[in-house]
């Protein structure tokens, strides 16, 4: 189960990267999760994998989109105001 704290750190570690991810090919965006699963993990005690990490990113991302105007949506914008 995630925690506040740790999507915290899942999404300021893609914010900062954000520009450079998109431009990662071939391994590179499989190597930008494993880093920051391991930064989670070493922080947290936590055991994710770089495949959980982006499958999380991901989740929220949608849920975020689906959500339109909704308190859901209200609620994720204080962790994620750059998704559009």
């Amino acid at each position: 189960m995630w925690i506040d704290e740790q999507l915290r750190v899942l999404i300021d570690n893609h914010k900062e990267y954000n520009e450079n991810y998109h431009e990662l090919v071939g391994n590179g965006k499989r190597i930008f999760w494993k880093r920051v699963s391991t930064k989670i993990n070493l922080k947290f005690g936590t055991s994710y994998s770089g495949a959980h990490c982006k499958e999380k990113f991901e989740s929220l991302k949608r849920d975020y989109k689906v959500s339109g105007n909704s308190f859901f949506s209200h609620s994720i914008r204080k962790y994620t105001p750059w998704i559009i």
